[in-house]
């Protein structure tokens, strides 16, 4: 990442800058989605972070390429791998690190207040009973 090059964080955007190019990065639903389907459950991936038992450099250029596949600055696979390889995997930990709080985080709703379930219902939406008659 480049020094005064920012991402727009109420949008959850994070900036990866290869060969001199700045990428702003969005966790979208369909990048959620195309993750986990390529490498898991994404809180597994970022507990392993946080555990300190670390990613594989082959999980932090999938997350990237997913995300560098979209938006209006879409690269070919040919590309990204080129560019990614350059940049050397110090360089883009951080980001897909930073990357993956964003998808987790989700965005803040209008209000300044964060999505969360109403107050009395229910959270368990896996069909269990709750308990309540």
């Amino acid at each position: 990442m480049s020094v005064g090059v920012t991402g727009n964080p109420q949008r959850g955007e994070v900036v990866l800058t290869l060969q001199g190019r700045h990428h702003r990065l969005r966790p979208t639903f369909a990048f959620v989605a195309r993750a986990e389907a390529a490498l898991g459950p994404l809180p597994d991936l970022a507990e392993r972070l946080v555990a300190g038992q670390g990613w594989r450099i082959g999980e932090v250029v999938t997350l990237l390429a997913l995300a560098l596949e979209e938006g209006p600055e879409a690269l070919s696979e040919p590309e990204i791998e080129d560019r990614l390889l350059r940049a050397g995997a110090a360089r883009l930990l951080p980001v897909a690190a930073q990357l993956l709080i964003q998808a987790l985080a989700g965005e803040e709703q209008e209000g300044g207040g964060s999505a969360e379930a109403a107050p009395g219902k229910p959270e368990d939406m896996t069909g269990a009973s709750t308990g309540a008659a």
